[in-house]
């Protein structure tokens, strides 16, 4: 494998192969905060926190999200979790609400059908449900 490496300031650019390159940017402690995998088809983005921890990652194909984009706190633990398709949200996608102490509040749980919000469901820590809402394919509400 061909390998060249091009740096400038805080950004390195590294050319692995005829056609992906990944792009890194850091903090000025050092630690990563940006790095970018550029492919022929797709590009994956993450982000890091000055610690060192990951902020951010996500998927992305001629503009649009695929796959599964994520979001941590400054300590690692998983704040959103999101499934997109066609970039349309897809599948069961969580959110999680924490304590400022760091402890699992809420989960809010989301089922999308190519974009279209199906069922909604608020858990709490205990995974418990808490409230439940259920919609129809145009979206509204069934009570």
């Amino acid at each position: 494998m061909n390998k060249l490496v091009l740096a400038w300031g805080l950004i390195l650019l590294t050319l692995t192969s005829a056609e992906a390159a990944v792009e890194q940017t850091y903090w000025p402690n050092g630690a990563t905060k940006r790095l970018t995998t550029i492919g022929p088809v797709s590009e994956t983005i993450k982000t890091y926190y000055a610690n060192g921890q990951l902020a951010h990652v996500h998927t992305m194909r001629e503009g649009t999200y695929v796959g599964t984009v994520k979001d941590f706190d400054a300590k690692g633990k998983l704040v959103t979790e999101e499934h997109y398709a066609n970039g349309k949200l897809h599948g069961k996608n969580i959110y999680n609400a924490y304590s400022e102490y760091g402890e699992l509040r809420t989960i809010i749980e989301e089922r999308y059908v190519h974009g279209v919000l199906r069922r909604k469901t608020e858990l709490n820590a205990r995974r418990e449900i808490q409230k439940e809402e259920k919609f129809f394919p145009n979206g509204e509400l069934d009570n």
